[in-house]
């Protein structure tokens, strides 16, 4: 029996997966070299001479160099990791220190209405604040130029040289930290229950009439003015950063993480939803601010271009709804994650004798409902409202005024806490006779 020759792509060298650190140490040189020139700029003179455009230059540097870190693994690597947390700190430092130093700078512009404050006070306050501040990032970018050596990368102080299109190899550095990342167990679900709740609530937030983009440059134009003006988007974009900045602390290499992959998407799906709103912002602030007319060129081309189909749809099915897409697109894993991390049950209790559902009381179920942060539905005689909004809750109570009857539809922790809301009167015998049980709501 003849045995055919092994096909060739088996003799093959296995698919390289990983970058060796000693590989890997001089293209984060190259990446880093601006960031290098920097600090050494800044650290030419002291915190107190400081100047905003090169702590904004060395914000800027961290930054990218920061990106370029995460992008090859290095928050798993145990050689690169300390210098993640180094460039990380000098990004957040330089960052507010540059505002301070900018306020300084600005005090006799602002009109004060207490003069011995903005003239005397405040200008010493800055002063001691940078100073220190200053101090703490002289620190860490000493530490940092130590373990950046250490690391065989060069902090020369020198313009990285070579073409501007070189790229490193798309691998990533080896994961050997050991799982620091990961939390311990007994961590507690209501955390990643919270999230993946607000996931969804920044979602709904989202109404349907904002969903749908018209045809048509009015129409369009009338669907940015009622949807899209600047406080609306910067709301938004404030809303998923947070979620995606909480998630990092909370979520981000947890054994919950580990359990539930639908994690990973909803991250993904909130990163690609922030830079989206990022750049929905700055174009509504663009149509909102300048669109009475563009003075730079008023007979041009660009006379009127925030009016034109291309700018419109550029704004709304470039950016807008792209955004929505996102988010929408993992709201099965959020209700999967919730769904897993949940017990979902009914009660119905009776409102206590000589009790109206009035502000006051109903301030304490939406108060123990956001201390979870997971959905409740309030129900009476057939008609339900999220049991997260007073306005709501007024409306619903107010439609039944005689029902002493009410249902609530959650997670079973809320509804103990619920229960013994009911139990207590709903405070209207004073909150500090409330159970224990409801210590948060008497702070």
């Amino acid at each position: 029996m003849n045995v055919p020759p092994p096909p060739p792509w088996s003799k093959a060298e296995p698919r390289r997966l990983w970058m060796r650190e000693e590989e890997f140490a001089p293209w984060l040189s190259r990446a880093g070299g601006s960031m290098v020139v920097a600090a050494k700029l800044l650290l030419q003179d002291e915190p107190s001479q400081w100047v905003e455009r090169r702590l904004s230059f060395l914000a800027e540097e961290a930054s990218t160099v920061e990106r370029f870190l995460d992008g090859h693994g290095a928050r798993e690597n145990q050689c690169f990791y300390p210098i993640r947390k180094g460039v990380a700190c000098t990004l957040w430092l330089s960052r507010a220190l540059a505002s301070l130093v900018h306020l300084r700078g600005r005090l006799q512009v602002y009109p004060t209405a207490d003069s011995t404050w903005t003239e005397e006070q405040l200008p010493r306050c800055l002063a001691a604040t940078v100073d220190e501040l200053g101090f703490i990032l002289i620190k860490v970018l000493q530490h940092l130029e130590e373990q950046w050596v250490k690391a065989g990368c060069e902090w020369s102080g020198r313009p990285p040289q070579g073409s501007q299109e070189e790229r490193p190899p798309s691998r990533v550095l080896v994961a050997n930290r050991s799982g620091a990342e990961i939390q311990p167990e007994g961590r507690e679900d209501s955390l990643a229950a919270r999230l993946a709740s607000r996931y969804l609530r920044i979602l709904q937030s989202w109404s349907e009439d904002a969903s749908t983009i018209p045809e048509g440059a009015e129409a369009q134009k009338s669907f940015v003015e009622s949807f899209c003006r600047e406080r609306i988007t910067r709301a938004f974009q404030t809303r998923v950063h947070s979620w995606q900045s909480d998630y990092d602390s909370q979520i981000r290499g947890s054994l919950d993480e580990q359990c539930h992959p639908e994690w990973g998407c909803l991250r993904g799906a909130m990163s690609q939803a922030l830079h989206l709103l990022e750049a929905t912002t700055a174009l509504a602030h663009l149509f909102e601010r300048h669109r009475p007319g563009m003075e730079f060129d008023p007979d041009g081309e660009l006379g009127s271009f925030l009016e034109d189909p291309p700018f419109l749809q550029a704004f709304l099915k470039g950016c807008v709804a792209p955004a929505r897409r996102c988010l929408k697109v993992a709201e099965g894993c959020a209700e999967k994650i919730l769904q897993s991390l949940t017990e979902r049950t009914y009660k119905d209790l009776e409102v206590p004798k000589g009790v109206q559902l009035h502000a006051r009381p109903l301030s304490l179920i939406v108060a123990t409902v956001l201390h979870y942060g997971l959905p409740v539905t309030m129900g009476i005689e057939g008609e339900e409202a999220q049991a997260d909004s007073l306005i709501r809750l007024l409306l619903l109570a107010g439609s039944h005024p005689d029902a002493r009857t009410v249902r609530f539809e959650g997670d079973s922790r809320v509804l103990s806490d619920l229960e013994a809301l009911f139990a207590g009167r709903l405070g209207e015998d004073g909150v500090d006779k409330l159970s224990s049980q409801l210590h948060y709501l008497k702070k």
